[in-house]
């Protein structure tokens, strides 16, 4: 799996916790995530960050939806 999209499934800052879970341990040649319209806030895209900082994802999207 190379890329995920979970937009507008409105995962909020809990969901985006799990994620960067997963993300930590990712084995997997993931290389962009789309999760725009997801209510995270500073406390789930700080989660994110972390987990990305040592990843292999390449584009992670979580741009306002429209």
């Amino acid at each position: 799996m190379k890329e995920i999209n979970i937009d507008k499934n409105e995962i909020g800052d809990a969901g985006a916790k799990y994620l960067s879970q997963l993300l930590q341990n990712n084995t997997v040649t993931l290389e962009k995530i789309s999760m725009a319209g997801n209510n995270i806030q500073d406390d789930g895209a700080l989660s994110l960050a972390t987990a990305l900082r040592n990843n292999t994802v390449i584009i992670i999207s979580i741009r306002p939806p429209h």
